[in-house]
C-alpha cells in the first residue's frame, strides 16, 4: 500500500485472508498511513450485520456500513454520497462529568469541535440521568463529584453488556488510584492538568483499542458458530439416507456414508475423484450442458435425475438436487442424491404392465376383425361351392370374399403402418391440396362443413403421400364424429421457425404446423392419455386404430402431434412436420407414364417362396397369364436353377422372389448373388413384410420391381409388364446403392407391435 492516497474510495470486505476489514480500517486512520486518513471507507459484509458491527466498524475510522446482499441502487447511491462528500460522518455521543464548570465547558467546546455530540453532567445523579437518556459511546468521568466518587459511576457505566468507553481524570497523585480504577473497569486514566486534545487522543485510542476487543469477540463467537453449524451439518449428514456430496471444481471435498453405500466407493476413494467419475456415462451430457449453462448465466434447475456407476458396475439412479453453498468458509455446491433405482424399476414394470394391457386390447381388436373377415371369405366361398353351377351367383359370392380379403389386408397394412420399423415412401410436395382433398373427400354428404385457412407460401415437405393423406381422413373422421349436430371443422396450416425446447421433442428448424379444430363434444381428461393407444376408443363405431396410425405416421415423418380438448369446447390436433429446402416437382399428364396391362407377353418366371400354397396359387396366377412357370422353396434352390436355364440355354425372363424365408435364404442374399451370376437379371421382390426398408427402396438393394402381399392379378401383371418392357435394370444405379448394400433388419424376425 503507498503511503501516498491513490485512490478517492475504499470499498472492503470484513472478511478477507491475511488481514480482516476492521484491522484494515484501523490502519488507514493509523499515523503510519496519514495520506489515507481522510479517505471514506465503505465496509460490506455478508458475514456480520445490525447495530454492533455497524458501531465497531465506525469506532475503528470506516464511514458506511453495507450488510450483503444489497440492492445495487443504494450501494450507488452510497457511493456517491461518500465521493461528494455529503454522508456525515458518524456521530459519537459524549458525556463529560466534571463539577469544574470552567473545565466542563472547555472539554466539551474541544470535544465539539471533533465532531462529537456532547452532554456535561456536574454531579454524579445528573450524570446516571444523562447516561440513561442518551447511552453515550464516550464518558469522561471525573474522581471526585460533590455527591459522590466517580469510581461508583465506572461500576455503573461498566456493567455487563455495556460498550461505553470509560476514561477516568482526577488531580490526586496517588498512582494507586489510577491502578485501582484500571482494575475496576476504566479503558484509561488522566491526570489533570492535561491538554484537551491530549484528553481527545486518549478517547480515540481507546473507543479503538475497544472495538479491537469486540472484534476478536465476535470472531471467536463467528468461529464457535462456524464449528457449531459444521458439527450439526456433519451429524445430519450422517445421519439422513440421501447420499450428500460437497464439491468445489472438479473434485469431491466431502462425502457421508450414504454416498459411500449408493455409489459403492469409500469416502477416501470419493474425495480422491474428480466429480463426473462416478456418473453413469449416459449422464455426463446432462452434467456438461447444466455446468455450460451455469457459467453462461442461464438459469439452470437445482433439481434432475441421472444415473450413477458404482464400483461393482451396477447402474442407479438418484434424484439430486444441487445449491451453492460455503463450506470450510469457500464457496462450493452441495448435492443431496436419492437413490430412486427401485422406483425406477418400479415405475418400468408398471409401464410394461400398461403396454401388456394395451397389447391385450389390440391383440382382441384384431382377432374380432380378422375373425369377421374370416367370416365372410368362408361364408362366400362356402356360398359359392353350393352355387357353383349358377356362374353368375358364383361370380358374386366370390367377388364378395375377394371384398373380404381386401378389407383385411388394409387392416394388416394399417397395423405394419404403425409397428415398429415402418418406413414412408416420400415425395417432395406441397401439402395444402393434400388437405384440401382429403377433407373434402372425408366429408361428402356429411352435415360438417370444413373451413381453411392455408398459407399460400407454405413450405413443402418430403412425406408419404398416401400415408399422409390417411393422417389428414383419420383426424377428419374423428373431427366428423365428435359433431353428431354438425358444425364447422376449422383446418390451419402455416409455416413456423421452432427453437430448441419450443416444442418437445422436436428440434430446432422451421415447421410446416398443421391444426384441425372442431367445436364438439371433447375428449375427457382421463381419456387424454389413451387415445393414440391402438384400438381404443370410447365411440360405438370405429375399430380404435385411426388416431394410433395418424400417431405412427406423424413420428415416422419426424414430425410431431399433440392434442388439446375440452369437453363440451371441442378439440383441436396440432401436427408438426419438418419442411425442406426444396420446391416440389410437379408431374403433368404429359410427362406420366402409361402401360399397356391389358395383356402379358409371355416368358419364364421363376417364383421363389417358401409357403407351398403360395407357390402354388402364384404358378397358376402366371400360367393364366400366360408365362411358364418354375417353382423354388428358397433362394439356395432358385439360385441353382437359374444357373441350370442359363447353361440349358432356356434362361428365365424374371425371377419373382419371397423376402423372407424362415431357416433359409430369403430374396435379400438371393438377388445379391444372382445379379454376381447374371447382372442383367429381372427381378421382383415379394413381401407380407410391407413395411421392410426393402420394400421402400427395393431398387437399392438389387431389385427391378415389387408387390405387396396379398396382391390382385391385376397388381402382378402390371409389375411383371413394367419389368419386362424396362430396359433399364436395378444393376444400373449408382454403387451408393446396390454394391454397398443398405443394411437391413434381420430376415427372419417377427413383425413388432408398438402399444
Amino acid at each position: 500500500m503507498h503511503q501516498r492516497a491513490a485512490v478517492d474510495l475504499v470499498i472492503t470486505d470484513l472478511y478477507m485472508p491475511g488481514i480482516d476489514g476492521w484491522r484494515f480500517c484501523r490502519l488507514l486512520r493509523s499515523p503510519e498511513y496519514a495520506a489515507f486518513n481522510t479517505t471514506p471507507i465503505l465496509v460490506v459484509s455478508a458475514t456480520y450485520s445490525g447495530e454492533d458491527a455497524e458501531r465497531i466498524t465506525a469506532d475503528l475510522g470506516a464511514n458506511a456500513f453495507l450488510s450483503i446482499p444489497y440492492d445495487p441502487p443504494v450501494l450507488l447511491a452510497r457511493v456517491r454520497a461518500l465521493l461528494e462528500k455529503r454522508s456525515p460522518p458518524p456521530t459519537i455521543r459524549t458525556l463529560i462529568v466534571e463539577d469544574d464548570e470552567a473545565l466542563a465547558r472547555l472539554l466539551r467546546q474541544a470535544f465539539q469541535r471533533h465532531g462529537y455530540v456532547t452532554s456535561v453532567a456536574t454531579t454524579g445523579a445528573e450524570a446516571r440521568r444523562l447516561y440513561r437518556e442518551h447511552k453515550p459511546e464516550i464518558a469522561v468521568v471525573d474522581y471526585y463529584l460533590p455527591d459522590m466518587t466517580g469510581d461508583r459511576l465506572l461500576k455503573e457505566f461498566k456493567q455487563p453488556g455495556s460498550s461505553t468507553v470509560v476514561i477516568m481524570i482526577t488531580g490526586d497523585q496517588n498512582p494507586e488510584r489510577a491502578v485501582q480504577l484500571m482494575q475496576d473497569g476504566a479503558d484509561d486514566f488522566v491526570r489533570k492538568p492535561f491538554d484537551p486534545a491530549y484528553l481527545i487522543g486518549i478517547c480515540q485510542r481507546a473507543r479503538r483499542q475497544r472495538a479491537l476487543l469486540r472484534v476478536e469477540e465476535l470472531l471467536e463467537e463467528r468461529t464457535h458458530q462456524l464449528q457449531e453449524s459444521e458439527r450439526l451439518f456433519r451429524t445430519l449428514a450422517e445421519t439422513i439416507s440421501a447420499g450428500v456430496y460437497i464439491y468445489r471444481g472438479d473434485r469431491y471435498i466431502y462425502a457421508n456414508s450414504a454416498a459411500e453405500a449408493i455409489t459403492g466407493y469409500t469416502r477416501d476413494e470419493l474425495l480422491k475423484m474428480k466429480v463426473w467419475d462416478p456418473i453413469h456415462p449416459d449422464s455426463r451430457q446432462l452434467i456438461k450442458q447444466r455446468t455450460e449453462a451455469r457459467q453462461r448465466g442461464d438459469p439452470v434447475p437445482s433439481r434432475y435425475e441421472l444415473k450413477l456407476l458404482t464400483k461393482t458396475g451396477e447402474e442407479r439412479w438418484v434424484d439430486v438436487t444441487a445449491s451453492i453453498i460455503r463450506f470450510q468458509d469457500k464457496p462450493a455446491v452441495l448435492v443431496t442424491a436419492f437413490d430412486i433405482t427401485e422406483r425406477k424399476k418400479m415405475e418400468a414394470e408398471l409401464l410394461k404392465a400398461q403396454k401388456l394391457e394395451s397389447l391385450g386390447l389390440l391383440a382382441g381388436g384384431i382377432a374380432h376383425d380378422f375373425n369377421n373377415f374370416l367370416m365372410a371369405i368362408l361364408g362366400n366361398i362356402s356360398l359359392a361351392r353350393l352355387e357353383a353351377d349358377s356362374p353368375e351367383n358364383l361370380s358374386e359370392r366370390l367377388m364378395a370374399a375377394e371384398r373380404a380379403c381386401l378389407r383385411a389386408k388394409d387392416l394388416t397394412q394399417q397395423l405394419l403402418t404403425f409397428s415398429k420399423g415402418g418406413t414412408p415412401i416420400r415425395k417432395l410436395t406441397s401439402i395444402a391440396e393434400l388437405i384440401k382433398e382429403s377433407a373434402e373427400f372425408v366429408l361428402r354428404g356429411s352435415n360438417v362443413r370444413c373451413q381453411f385457412s392455408i398459407a399460400d407460401d407454405l413450405w413443402p415437405v418430403e412425406i408419404d403421400i398416401g400415408q399422409m393423406s390417411q393422417v389428414i381422413q383419420n383426424l377428419i373422421i374423428n373431427a366428423d364424429q365428435a359433431s353428431p349436430n354438425g358444425g364447422t371443422i376449422t383446418i390451419r396450416a402455416q409455416n413456423v421457425t421452432l427453437d430448441e425446447g419450443d416444442v418437445p421433442p422436436l428440434k430446432a428448424g422451421r415447421y410446416v404446423k398443421i391444426a384441425i379444430e372442431d367445436h364438439g363434444i371433447g375428449i375427457p381428461r382421463e381419456h387424454l392419455s389413451k387415445i393414440f393407444d391402438p384400438y381404443f376408443t370410447t365411440k360405438q363405431k370405429g375399430s380404435g386404430l385411426g388416431l394410433s396410425i395418424v400417431y405412427s405416421i406423424v413420428k415416422k415423418h419426424d414430425g410431431h402431434i399433440t392434442v388439446r380438448s375440452e369437453l363440451g369446447r371441442g378439440t383441436t390436433f396440432t401436427i408438426y412436420l419438418p419442411a425442406s429446402g426444396e420446391a416440389p416437382t410437379r408431374e403433368t399428364p404429359e410427362t406420366a407414364r402409361t402401360e399397356d396391362t391389358s395383356s402379358s407377353r409371355g416368358g419364364r418366371i421363376l417364383v421363389m417362396d417358401d409357403e407351398e400354397i403360395i407357390r402354388d396359387v402364384t404358378r397358376h396366377i402366371l400360367e393364366r397369364l400366360g408365362y411358364d412357370v418354375a417353382l423354388a422353396r428358397d433362394g439356395e434352390e432358385a439360385i441353382q436353377m437359374y444357373r441350370d436355364a442359363q447353361r440349358r440355354g432356356r434362361p428365365f425372363d424374371a425371377v419373382i422372389m419371397d423376402l423372407t424365408v424362415p431357416g433359409g435364404m430369403g430374396g435379400k442374399e438371393a438377388i445379391r448373388r444372382l445379379r454376381t451370376i447374371d447382372p442383367q437379371v429381372k427381378a421382383i421382390v415379394a413381401s407380407g413384410y410391407s413395411n421392410d426398408p426393402i420394400m421402400a427402396n427395393y431398387r437399392a438393394y438389387g431389385f427391378d420391381g415389387v408387390v405387396a402381399k396379398p396382391y390382385r392379378i391385376e397388381e402382378l401383371r402390371r409389375v411383371l409388364h413394367q419389368v419386362l418392357t424396362s430396359t433399364e435394370t436395378a444393376n444400373d444405379v449408382p454403387p451408393s446403392g446396390i454394391l454397398q448394400w443398405p443394411d437391413a433388419p434381420p430376415e427372419n424376425r417377427e413383425p413388432k407391435l408398438s402399444s
